[in-house]
C-alpha cells in the first residue's frame, strides 16, 4: 500500500524532485519504476500515516481472505464497524444484509474486547464482549460499575460475502444460573478439526458466588463447533486461579493437538486437552513474575521448522529483559530463557530499557519479530503518554535456514529500528499485510476517555520492503 509519491519520497530521501531515474530502470524489466520508488520509500520514510481517521477508534482488526481488514471497537461508545480496503487505501462502513431481512446489519451486541479467531473456511468468529451496566453487582474490571461484565452472545462474519450472523451464545455457568456466563477479555485458539476453544474472560457480574468465589475469570473453558453451531462447557478441569487475580490468558495449538498457555494457570505454564478438557506437564515461570497475569505482556509463536522436529517456542516480550518458552517435547524439557539481550546503548532516552507494556507482536515473513507500541509503565490511563515507546524493534530467532533448525548457540537478536509517529497505548492492533507491511492501529492513551480515541492508521515497512 505504498505511496509512491515523487515528491513526497523526495522530501524524506532527501533527494530533488522531481527524481531523475535512469532509462534502465524503467525498462528493464516492466514496472521496475514502481518497485525502485517502493524501495526508496521503505527505505526513507518507513513509517506512514495512511488514513487521518478510521471513523472508530481500532480495537479489534483481521485481514481477510477477500485482502480487507475488517475492524470495529466499542470504547466509549458503540461499536462502528469497518472495512478498510488494502488497494484504495480507504474504509468503508457498508456491509450486506444477510438471509433474514429481520436481522440487524452489523453486530447489535458490544464486541468492544471480545475475542476472535479465523476459522479454515475464512470465516471470522467473534466471541463474547462486554455487557451494558445492569445497574447491580460487582464490577469485576475496576471501571466503578460501568461495565456488566462478559457477554454471551457470539457472530460470525463471513468476509466473502460481507455478511455478518448471529451464532449460537456461549453457556451459562456450569449450575446453569441465569445471569452467569459470558466472555470479556477472553482467549481463543482455532483447532485442527475447525472447532474452537474459549478460555477465561470475565463472566457477567451477576453470576451467583459467595464473595470468597466469585470468578473474576471465566474458568471453565467451552468448545465451539461450526458443524453443529453449540457450544459445549468442558468441565472436567477448571483454569481457576487464586483471588481475583486477572488472567489475561493467551494460548497457542500445538503440533500435537494440545493448547499451550503462554500465561500462568494455577501457578504454573500448562499444556491443555481441548477435547478431554485436563491439564498436562506444568512448569514454572521466570521467579521474577514476568508476564504472570494481566494483559501487559505480548507473546507470538515462533516458527516451526523440520530440521528440530517442529519443537515449538514462544516469544514473551513485555519486560526489558525478552523471554522465550523452549517447549521441548511437551514434557519436563519445556522451560524459560532468556531471547537475546535488548542493547541500553539503543535507548538514550529510557533508563534503563522500555518494558513496552501493552506493545504489539507481529511475525513475519522472514522469520522476526517485529515490536511495535507500548508505554514504559503499566500504571494507568493517565500516566502512559509520557512512557510512550515510539521506536520498533525487531527480534531474530537466530534461525539456520540451510540445516532448518534454530541455532543452538544463540538466543536471537533484537535490533532498535525508526520510530512511529503515532503512540500506540492499551487497546492497539498490528497486522501483517499481504505486501509486508505492518498495519498499526488504536490506542486509547493518554487519559483513556472518549476525548483520547486515536483514529489515526499508520504502516510500516520492515526493512525487506527496501530491498
Amino acid at each position: 500500500m505504498p505511496n509512491l509519491s515523487l515528491r513526497a519520497i523526495a522530501s524524506n530521501c532527501g533527494l530533488t524532485a522531481p527524481l531523475s531515474v535512469r532509462q534502465d530502470i524503467v525498462t528493464t524489466p516492466p514496472n521496475r519504476l514502481k518497485e525502485h520508488l517502493a524501495a526508496l520509500q521503505a527505505q526513507c520514510m518507513p513509517w506512514e500515516v495512511i488514513v487521518p481517521d478510521s471513523g472508530h477508534m481500532v480495537i479489534h482488526a483481521a485481514l481477510a481472505e477477500t485482502g480487507e481488514v475488517v475492524y470495529f471497537g466499542g470504547w466509549f461508545q458503540s461499536s462502528g464497524f469497518y472495512r478498510f480496503d488494502v488497494r484504495s487505501e480507504m474504509t468503508s462502513s457498508e456491509f450486506e444484509q444477510g438471509p433474514d431481512p429481520t436481522a440487524p446489519l452489523v453486530p447489535d451486541t458490544d464486541l468492544f474486547c471480545s475475542g476472535h479467531v479465523f476459522l479454515a473456511d475464512g470465516r471470522w468468529l467473534i466471541i463474547g464482549g462486554e455487557l451494558p451496566n445492569p445497574g447491580m453487582g460487582e464490577d469485576l474490571h475496576g471501571h466503578g460499575g460501568m461495565s456488566g461484565g462478559g457477554e454471551r452472545a457470539c457472530w460470525m462474519y463471513r468476509p466473502s460475502s460481507r455478511i455478518w450472523t448471529r451464532v449460537t451464545d456461549l453457556n451459562l455457568d456450569p449450575d446453569g444460573n441465569l445471569f452467569s456466563g459470558g466472555r470479556w477479555y477472553p482467549g481463543a485458539a482455532t483447532l485442527y478439526d475447525n472447532q474452537v476453544i474459549a478460555v477465561g474472560g470475565h463472566p457477567n457480574v451477576r453470576e451467583i458466588y459467595t464473595t470468597e468465589t466469585q470468578r473474576h475469570n471465566n474458568n471453565t473453558p467451552e468448545r465451539y463447533s461450526p458443524r453443529q453451531n453449540s457450544w459445549t462447557l468442558m468441565t472436567a478441569e477448571t483454569t481457576a486461579v487464586t483471588g481475583t487475580r486477572d488472567e489475561y490468558q493467551r494460548i497457542f495449538l500445538m503440533p500435537n493437538g494440545r493448547i499451550f498457555f503462554a500465561t500462568v494457570v494455577k501457578e504454573f505454564n500448562r499444556f491443555f486437552n481441548p477435547y478431554q478438557g485436563t491439564f498436562h506437564n506444568q512448569f514454572g515461570p521466570p521467579s521474577d513474575g514476568m508476564y504472570f497475569q494481566g494483559s501487559n505482556g505480548s507473546a507470538v509463536l515462533l516458527p516451526l521448522l523440520p530440521g528440530d522436529g517442529y519443537r515449538p517456542r514462544v516469544l514473551v516480550c513485555n519486560a526489558e529483559q525478552p523471554q522465550r518458552i523452549d517447549l521441548g517435547d511437551f514434557d519436563d524439557s519445556a522451560h524459560w530463557e532468556n531471547a537475546g539481550t535488548r542493547d541500553d546503548d539503543d535507548w538514550p532516552e529510557f533508563d534503563p530499557v522500555p518494558e513496552r507494556h501493552h506493545a504489539c507482536a507481529t511475525l513475519l515473513p522472514d522469520a522476526t519479530v517485529f515490536v511495535s507500541g507500548g508505554t514504559d509503565t503499566d500504571g494507568s490511563d493517565a500516566t502512559r503518554q509520557a512512557g510512550a515507546v515510539l521506536p520498533g524493534e525487531i527480534y531474530d530467532p537466530a534461525i539456520d535456514w540451510d540445516a532448518g533448525q534454530y541455532d543452538p548457540d544463540s538466543q536471537g537478536e533484537w535490533t532498535r529500528v525508526q520510530p512511529a509517529s503515532v503512540a500506540r497505548h492499551y487497546h492497539s492492533v498490528a497486522l501483517l499485510m499481504q505486501n509486508g507491511t505492518v498495519w498499526t492501529a488504536g490506542s486509547n492513551g493518554p487519559g483513556g476517555g472518549a476525548e483520547n480515541q486515536e483514529r489515526r492508521i499508520e504502516v510500516y515497512r520492515p526493512p525487506y520492503c527496501a530491498r
